[in-house]
This record gives structure tokens, C-alpha cells and sequence, in this order.
């Protein structure tokens, strides 16, 4: 997971242009995606798209695993022959002024994940409502490098979509499509992988044997990267290898957060999840950090940005994927999330993929209309729970029937 960004946030709102959206599918199939950036093969897209959602109102919403997912739904969508505005973290349009401009008229506009942002919202119930564009978001929020399991999804979709068909009213249907993407490796890619591993291990003062079990090695090396940045941070626990890894991890971010809010003067709302509580901390953090009139106060604000980022790390971390179902894709998302979170920079796929769409089920939104009018926030619950469940269900799908090199158990390659 990559760093938190602080620059002041400015709106950039969709463009879209026709020519530009075709040129860029065109160099996103043949440039972008088979770059060593993606190393994405093909895209095979099932089953047909349904004749009678063309020229409808349409949400695509998909799972965020893999840094790849954009230009993976770009493709998809040219496939289809259909158009569609993309929400996109506002600090990727900052990088340059060209960038800025390509992804505007590309159809991407800008969100702040740190805060509300009312101004993406409005565009994006605004493209819904028009209709002359399909609008994508990625309900994850963050890329979390685990392929076969969903995180829980925000509720920011839902709401848009229930929003704008209050707008529209129950005659003219939103209808959201539920995209369950999973990029598979084509061949064995142990050997990238050993080598990565290695470089990793002695980054941080350790040695990576590759006669032990890949599986226990990737976990211990983990282990020592959790235990060398806690350390650096004062909050190193007693027994971290005796005990069990997945609680561990929970209690090591519930730690640094309930320290966190002590220091910040925040209380947390009941019943909020540990997530939550780190959105919470980073909109204060962001405040701070992007007001001129706090400078005082910008040194200790980053230091809290660096411990909310470190805990929201540890805590994505799921401590049974590996061990699951210990297969070659599995170990690679692992070792590439390993990297990118001790080097807080996105890693090259290890090797060729292949990506796997399929379309599951649209969901009519009108059909949810009285609900969202008589209780919003059940509705919208609803509307997530049934986007989340449809896309884990649809991946689960997509692996029974993979026969790919990632697909299997290391032990069977």
C-alpha cells in the first residue's frame, strides 16, 4: 500500500472526449497493458454483456487487487463498446499538467479519499444522471494485493448510485454491474519471486533460505519487516513469532491507532471498525497537513500521517491468505505487498498474467428506490453487501475453473 498523500486538494472534474478515449484504448491494449508495468497477456472477458443494458444508465463497480485493475476495466470496456468516466485519486492528477489534462478528457475526475468530498460526489451522481457516459469506481478504495478476497467495500458507491436514482426517479433505472477481475500468472515465477524475496530479507538485516518452506520463509521475513518498523516506532511487542499471526497483526494496528487518538484528542464512534477509525484519523491528519495556517503543527501531523499509514498496513494484512491456499499467485501478491509496503513503492508483476472479467449480474438500483426513501442507511448497506458478495462470488467462479500456473498449490508445480 502506497504512501498517504497530502498535497491541497483541488477538484478535477470529467472531460470526457471521444477521440482521446479511443486513442487511449488503443495504446492501453496494445502498449500499456503487455508493458512490464502490467505484463498482462490478454484480457478474456465472460459471459457476453447483456444486449439490453446497452444505452442504459450504468454503474460498473469491480474488486482492486492489483495496481493493473484501471487499465483492465479500460479494456473491458472497449471490448463492450462502451464509455465510462472513472473516479480516480486526486493526487494522481497532480503529478503533471499532461497527466492532468489526458485523464480529464479520458473521462477521469478526481476524488479526496481523506475527507468529504461533496464535489466528487456531485459529478459522479451527475454522470449517472446524464447517462451519456457509464461511471466505474472501486468500492475497495485502496489497491490490497489480495486477488481471491474482497476487503469490505465503502459505502460511497451504493450511496451514488441510491442518490442519483432518487434524482432520476423509478422510470429511468440505474443498473450496477459487478466486475470480478483476477489477474493469473502464465508461467512459474518461483525464481522472480526467490530473488525479490532475497533483496527484501537483506534490506533489513536478515537472510532468506531458500530450503525452507517458501511459505514459512515469506511469513518470517514479514514478521521481521513488522518487527523492524514497530521497533523503529517504540510500540515492539513481546513474543511476535510465538503467537498467533492474524490476531497479532489486529492487536499491533489497534495499538497504534488507540495511541493515535490519544495523542489527537479524537474519540472514536461506537461500533466503529478499525478502518474506520484510521479514515478518521487520516481526515484530521489531512486538515492539518493542508492548511497554511497550522505549519506549527505540520511536523507532528506527519509523523501521525507515517503511524496511521503504518497501521492501516498491518492491519490489511490478511494473516490467513497465504496459508489458505498456498498457491503461486497467492505468493506472489504477498511478496509484491511485502515490497511496496516496505519500500513504499508499486512493484512490477513478477511475470505474464492473464486477466480474467467476468460480468456478473446487473443490479437493478430502482428497485431499491423505496427502500433508500424509507431507510437510507439500511439500503445502502444492502446495495454494498450485495455488490460485495456478487463480486466475491464471481471470482470464486472464475478460480474453480482456472488451470493456470498461478492457480496452483506450490507444492504441485
Amino acid at each position: 500500500m502506497l504512501e498517504f498523500s497530502d498535497i491541497p486538494y483541488q477538484f478535477y472534474p470529467a472531460k470526457p472526449n471521444t477521440l482521446i478515449i479511443w486513442l487511449g484504448r488503443l495504446i492501453n491494449k496494445r502498449f500499456n497493458l503487455p508493458s512490464e508495468r502490467h505484463l498482462i497477456k490478454a484480457v478474456d472477458v465472460r459471459p457476453s454483456f447483456p444486449p439490453d443494458l446497452h444505452g442504459k444508465r450504468l454503474m460498473f463497480v469491480a474488486n482492486h487487487s492489483t495496481h493493473s485493475d484501471p487499465q483492465i476495466v479500460t479494456e473491458v470496456q472497449r471490448q463492450l463498446g462502451l464509455s465510462s468516466c472513472f473516479m480516480a485519486a486526486y493526487d494522481v492528477f497532480e503529478r503533471n499538467k499532461l497527466i492532468s489534462w489526458v485523464m480529464q478528457h479520458a473521462g477521469c475526475f478526481s476524488v479526496n479519499r481523506d475527507g468529504s468530498d461533496g464535489k466528487s460526489m456531485k459529478e459522479a451522481i451527475r454522470i449517472l444522471s446524464e447517462g451519456r457516459h457509464a461511471l466505474t469506481l472501486f468500492p475497495e478504495g485502496n489497491v490490497y494485493l489480495m486477488n481471491d478476497r474482497l476487503t469490505p467495500f465503502l459505502d460511497g458507491a451504493a450511496f451514488i448510485a441510491l442518490k442519483a436514482q432518487k434524482q432520476l426517479g423509478p422510470d429511468l433505472p440505474i443498473h450496477v454491474v459487478p466486475l470480478s477481475i483476477k489477474a493469473t500468472h502464465l508461467t512459474d515465477q518461483r525464481e522472480a519471486i526467490f530473488l525479490r524475496m532475497e533483496c527484501l530479507a537483506k534490506s533489513i538485516g536478515i537472510h532468506f533460505d531458500r530450503t525452507a518452506s517458501i511459505v514459512g520463509e515469506v511469513k518470517r521475513v514479514g514478521v521481521h519487516a513488522l518487527e523492524r518498523t514497530l521497533k523503529q516506532r517504540g510500540r515492539l511487542p513481546k513474543d511476535l513469532v510465538a503467537i498467533d499471526l492474524p490476531n497479532h497483526l489486529e492487536h499491533c494496528a489497534q495499538q497504534m491507532i488507540e495511541l493515535l487518538e490519544l495523542k489527537m484528542a479524537l474519540t472514536a464512534r461506537a461500533n466503529a471498525s478499525l478502518t474506520d477509525r484510521i479514515r478518521n484519523i487520516r481526515a484530521q491528519v489531512h486538515k492539518i497537513r493542508t492548511d497554511e495556517s497550522r505549519k506549527a503543527d505540520h511536523g507532528v501531523a506527519m509523523t501521525w500521517a507515517d503511524e496511521a499509514m503504518v497501521a492501516l498496513r498491518v492491519l490489511s494484512y490478511g494473516g490467513n491468505y497465504l496459508d489458505e491456499k498456498p498457491s503461486l499467485d497467492r505468493l506472489g501478491e504477498t511478496v509484491e505487498k511485502l515490497l511496496e509496503d516496505v519500500f513504499s513503492e508499486e512493484q512490477p508483476p513478477h511475470g505474464n498474467r492473464q486477466a480474467y472479467i467476468r460480468i456478473n449480474k446487473a443490479i437493478n438500483v430502482a428497485s431499491m428506490l423505496d427502500g433508500f426513501k424509507s431507510d437510507t442507511r439500511t439500503t445502502i448497506q444492502a446495495l454494498t453487501q450485495k455488490m460485495e458478495m456478487t463480486i466475491q462470488n464471481g471470482l470464486n467462479e472464475i478460480n474453480a475453473t482456472n488451470s493456470h500456473p498461478g492457480s496452483k498449490y506450490l507444492e504441485d508445480l
